[in-house]
């Protein structure tokens, strides 16, 4: 927690005994990760269709699942033969775990049958009411008492397998079991699930598993109250409360409260998949040919940060499945957190990618997150674990979404310092992908911060059609040693079309001087090609008006300049400079000590020239001195 009552703590130690209270099993960031692994990872797996349960026997089996994946490497695991995309993902992955990692699995059509094959495991169930907050208090319960959450409709067949009444919830709420459970909850993960049937099942299995607080109360009071009592850069599951048009309200209340967001809620197996270990993860994009003439052109595709996302979507034919995909560069953002919550996925998205398929880290980093909005140490904490995952995924870009933000660099020097960050891809929550700054770059800490300068999206008034695309990419300059020689296309994830073909159609009606590559391209040769000047920087000592200034071996420091290639010092008694006494270039550090002796008790006037190889840049301000008599 933020804020800590030490006495308080100290007596509930003493009331419960600590197999009551582990709180090594509910803090995360350890280790280079921000979530815990489960006890076991799975050797064979119980296999059982979303389709052969109930809602209510989909929450009870969610809860099982995630309590067994701390027990027994026998686990569970959800496939879904009517999935709301093409192809069920799950299965894929399933496959896949079975041909790579060695899994066995029986298949099982009944919720009851795993109630008894697991029945060891638990301890009975929690009782809940479907469509109240009993639903979320149960599952937040699960982890912590083994019990499973079992709806008031089918108790009495759970008594009729031998499961017993562990707690009853019907008419709890969400804030009673922050009252009563908080310090035995996860305090760096919390899950928002809606109570609805729609729900039933997404998550809950990972909630269980990590003993985190469920919750769903729109952008209420009590949504902060919970972000407040979280660890510093933690991490909300699911989604939250759309229903004013956006996720703005709980994007910007979780940032300000120094909470990422992972979107979620459509998330199945995580307790099974987030089990596996990771492997090793290496790019092997294209390398692009530095040209002149060239108008240079990345694509990158939106909502990297949703992990939903980058699972369900699986292998289908209008997505990473596409004939088109690897016949040009295209940027793919993804959540840096599947190493940890499905490595065996991120595996195969890496097997799989060709040599144009680039991975870069999806909005705003861990998570989503308004990064103007996170506060400022926490954002330090934010992006110096950001450069941890991405040295692991050799990634080398973030997409940011940003909020009138785009030339605050204090702000982007937090990711720009950090070494495994090469550059930053912006884009303005304000007009969503669509850009005010239309490709401008500016530079922090010598690496690019580049802003969206187009969106592709079907239908949406400040977006762009394919088309126009192609049109506005032709009528651009073949300037590559100019910011407008290139061009960033922010592609919409959500459009209902192959988005890979869709992208083949323009790339074949571009002219011969354009050029697609990779994002890590992209931001190769813009550092390449755009010759920086050297940036304004600040006098130091002596300082302005300073006096009693030794006038022998006289010490002159500065800010450095970024940028600069060497520096020239101006000394005179005169404000314009016109007989100086000092006057010395090419020094290569921001420092200089004099070999000549200025006058006795005497002003003078002192500036340095920042010089690079096209320009020189003076610093802003003159200043003063006064010499000492000696």
């Amino acid at each position: 927690m933020k804020k800590k009552v030490f006495s308080t703590l100290l007596c509930l130690c003493m009331m419960f005994s600590l197999t009551t209270f582990n709180f090594n099993d509910v803090y995360a960031y350890s280790n280079g990760s921000y979530y815990e692994k489960t006890a076991y990872t799975a050797t064979d797996l119980y296999v059982i269709d979303i389709q052969n349960m109930t809602y209510a026997e989909r929450t009870m089996i969610a809860t099982l699942q995630g309590i067994v994946a701390n027990k027994t490497s026998s686990q569970i695991y959800i496939i879904d033969s009517d999935p709301h995309f093409t192809e069920d993902a799950y299965l894929r992955y399933l496959n896949d775990l079975v041909s790579k990692k060695g899994i066995t699995y029986q298949e099982v059509n009944s919720a009851w049958d795993l109630i008894n094959t697991f029945s060891q495991y638990i301890d009975g169930y929690i009782l809940y009411q479907t469509g109240t907050d009993s639903v979320n208090v149960a599952n937040s319960l699960a982890g912590i008492l083994d019990a499973v959450a079992v709806e008031v409709s089918i108790e009495t067949t759970a008594q009729n397998n031998s499961l017993s009444l562990v707690q009853d919830v019907t008419g709890k709420t969400e804030s009673w079991v922050v009252d009563n459970y908080w310090n035995q909850l996860n305090h760096s993960i919390v899950i928002e699930a809606k109570e609805d049937d729609e729900h039933s099942t997404h998550l809950r299995d990972f909630a269980a598993m990590n003993k985190a607080l469920v919750f769903y109360d729109g952008n209420s009071s009590f949504r902060t109250s919970i972000m407040q009592k979280l660890e510093p850069d933690s991490v909300v599951f699911g989604w939250g409360d759309t229903s004013g048009g956006s996720e703005e309200a709980f994007i910007s209340n979780s940032s300000y409260n120094g909470v990422m967001s992972i979107p979620s809620d459509w998330a199945l197996n995580l307790s099974v998949l987030s089990g596996f270990s990771a492997g090793t993860y290496s790019q092997n994009t294209s390398q692009a040919t530095n040209e002149e003439n060239i108008h240079y052109v990345t694509f990158y595709v939106s909502d990297g940060d949703n992990l939903q996302w980058a699972l369900n979507r699986g292998n289908e034919d209008d997505w990473w499945g596409s004939q088109s995909r690897g016949n040009f560069g295209i940027g793919w953002t993804m959540p840096p957190g599947m190493i940890d919550l499905a490595p065996s996925v991120l595996d195969w998205y890496y097997e799989s990618a060709t040599s144009n398929d680039n991975f870069i880290v999806g909005p705003s980093g861990n998570g989503f997150i308004y990064p103007k909005a996170y506060p400022a140490s926490e954002l330090d904490l934010h992006t110096q674990r950001l450069n941890e995952y991405m040295g692991k995924l050799d990634m080398g870009i973030v997409a940011v979404i940003g909020r009138n933000s785009f030339n605050d660099t204090s702000i982007w020097d937090k990711y720009t310092m950090q070494p495994n960050i090469d550059g930053l891809f912006y884009y303005e929550w304000t007009q969503y992908f669509g850009s005010p700054y239309n490709g401008d770059i500016i530079w922090s800490n010598g690496k690019p911060v580049i802003s969206t300068s187009v969106k592709l999206a079907d239908g949406l008034s400040y977006a762009y059609n394919k088309d126009q695309v192609v049109n506005y990419l032709n009528s651009q300059p073949t300037n590559p040693n100019n910011e407008s020689g290139y061009s960033m296309i922010a592609v919409d994830a959500w459009n209902n079309y192959d988005l890979p073909a869709t992208l083949q159609y323009i790339v074949d009606r571009l002219d011969s001087n354009v050029r697609v590559v990779t994002p890590d391209e992209f931001v190769r040769l813009i550092k390449e090609n755009i010759n920086l000047t050297a940036q304004s920087f600040e006098l130091l000592t002596p300082s302005n008006g300073d006096t009693w200034v030794s006038r022998t071996n006289t010490t002159f420091d500065w800010e450095d300049s970024f940028e600069a290639d060497s520096y020239q010092i101006i000394v005179d008694n005169d404000s314009d400079f016109s007989s100086p006494e000092i006057n010395v270039s090419d020094i290569m550090t921001s420092n200089y000590t004099s070999t000549i002796t200025l006058d006795r008790m005497t002003k003078y006037y002192w500036k340095v020239i920042a010089v690079d190889d096209n320009v020189t840049t003076q610093c802003n301000d003159i200043f003063t001195f006064n010499t000492s008599y000696f």
